[in-house]
């Protein structure tokens, strides 16, 4: 995902929460109607959290951590 410099600084923090809303929401839904076995999913999506608002949580947070190191 690219951050557009000609747009305000909010629409980039809606355009990236938007994505991760719906990304995680789409994991959660795979898992509720059986296209995808929790035991089947990458390590890196379990360590997220078993939950929605944990795994929504650690991916804003670590977005928040990268664009600190960043200056952006």
């Amino acid at each position: 995902m690219n951050v557009t410099k000609e747009v305000p600084e909010e629409y980039n923090a809606v355009m990236f929460a938007d994505k991760i809303a719906y990304t995680i929401s789409d994991v959660n839904d795979a898992i509720r109607y059986g296209y995808v076995n929790r035991d089947n999913l990458p390590r890196f999506v379990l360590d997220l959290g078993d939950i929605q608002d944990q795994r929504t949580y650690r991916v804003i947070g670590a977005l928040i951590d990268e664009s600190r190191r960043k200056g952006e």
